[in-house]
């Protein structure tokens, strides 16, 4: 079995974590009875955007989970643990 160097490790922990936030905000819109396109008007942005950060390929900003958040009728909240 291949052990992975500390820097690999940090990498994939990274991609971990934008994988789980991406299915939150995918879980959410489908929660709501959104599509993607739907999602994407509501927020001016084209759907490709919305596929991108929900396939952990778009980081986005704490402006952009406001918006997403608005566009759903939730808020956005945050916290470290």
């Amino acid at each position: 079995m291949k052990r992975f160097s500390k820097k690999d490790r940090e990498e994939i922990d990274q991609k971990v974590r934008y994988l789980r936030a991406s299915m939150e905000l995918r879980r959410l819109r489908q929660e709501v009875n959104y599509s993607q396109e739907a999602l994407a008007k509501k927020m001016n942005v084209k759907r490709s955007f919305i596929a991108r950060i929900e396939s952990g390929m778009q980081n986005v900003t704490l402006e952009t989970l406001y918006r997403i958040a608005d566009a759903m009728g939730k808020e956005f909240h945050f916290a470290f643990k």
